[in-house]
């Protein structure tokens, strides 16, 4: 416990986690071999499938009250007005974002964005390499 609390910053509002950040941008926390994100470490068990919901949109903060753990589907609820998905004018490959080149699906109450103009041309070069002798 002494080891991960070192590593915490108490601020009047979050608790700030001051030691290895990951490339997801989350606080990463070793004990032994096994790696834990902080914010997960923190909430102690968590139900199999399940996210932690940080209420305060700090993804350093360890706060527990400002956690909350929810399903997949909620948690992506929550965040949706903070997706770049919502604020993006083009698809990762460049094709621009229309109503009818790309949609958001939801599935088990989590959101997809999916460019149709991608997965045509995926499928072409699909079939394309089916038909070759």
């Amino acid at each position: 416990m002494e080891k991960f609390w070192k590593h915490v910053e108490k601020t009047d509002t979050c608790w700030l986690w001051r030691g290895p950040v990951g490339n997801h941008g989350y606080g990463v926390f070793y004990t032994g071999p096994k790696r834990y994100l902080a914010h997960r470490w923190v909430m102690g068990e968590i139900p199999e499938g399940m996210h932690v919901d940080h209420l305060c949109r700090v993804v350093l903060c360890v706060r527990p009250e400002h956690l909350e753990i929810v399903t997949p589907g909620e948690n992506t609820r929550r965040t949706t007005p903070y997706r770049k998905s919502r604020t993006r004018t083009h698809c990762a490959n460049g094709h621009e974002i229309t109503p009818s080149s790309h949609v958001i699906r939801v599935q088990d109450g989590a959101e997809a964005f999916r460019c149709l103009v991608c997965d045509r041309e995926k499928s072409a070069r699909y079939a394309a390499k089916r038909a070759l002798p």
